[in-house]
């Protein structure tokens, strides 16, 4: 986008002409595309605030001291406008890495998700082994928890949300022992 402007401040004739783009890519949440999108409208304007800070600060350095009331106030409002678009540059930047980050473990988890599965199947076979029947004690062994895994799918089911649940039990307890 390319613009040129000039424009009468204080009594001196100002003129600025400024070239921007932006470009990006966002992926993320809801959330994030509206921080981004209204980052983008500030930095649209961006070139737009500093042609006026310039103009400003040059009407400044020109007439410090004719400065009256009301371009103080334009001088502090264009201010306090560069800031805000400073501001929410910083949040689409921090969003946008956010973003990138939960992108690239959800990446690796797809990736290796046929390893992840296979890893907890042999340990869920491994684990049923050392369980008990019902109505019996002590483990069941392997070819009781063959006969479960190939036709008892009702029983399977149980004993497979009873195994998630304690691993998921014991990988809470290790996150919180290690945050000790």
């Amino acid at each position: 986008m390319s613009a040129r402007a000039g424009f009468n401040f204080l009594g001196n004739s100002l003129q600025g002409s400024w070239n921007t783009s932006i470009t990006g890519q966002l992926q993320g949440t809801r959330g994030n595309r509206k921080l981004f999108a209204a980052a983008q409208d500030y930095t649209k304007q961006e070139s737009f605030q500093e042609a006026f800070s310039n103009a400003s600060q040059a009407a400044h350095d020109i007439r410090t001291s004719e400065l009256s009331d009301e371009g103080k106030r334009y001088v502090s409002s264009l201010n306090a406008s560069e800031e805000k678009s400073n501001q929410y540059r910083r949040e689409a930047s921090t969003s946008l890495q956010k973003s990138q980050s939960l992108s690239q473990m959800a990446s690796f988890t797809k990736q290796n998700s046929g390893s992840i599965h296979a890893n907890l199947n042999q340990e869920y076979v491994e684990w049923l082994q050392t369980q008990e029947l019902p109505n019996t004690q002590g483990p069941m062994g392997i070819k009781e928890a063959e006969v479960i895994l190939s036709s008892m799918p009702e029983l399977d089911h149980a004993y497979q949300n009873r195994f998630l649940n304690e691993k998921m039990a014991s990988n809470r307890r290790g996150r919180f022992e290690s945050s000790l």
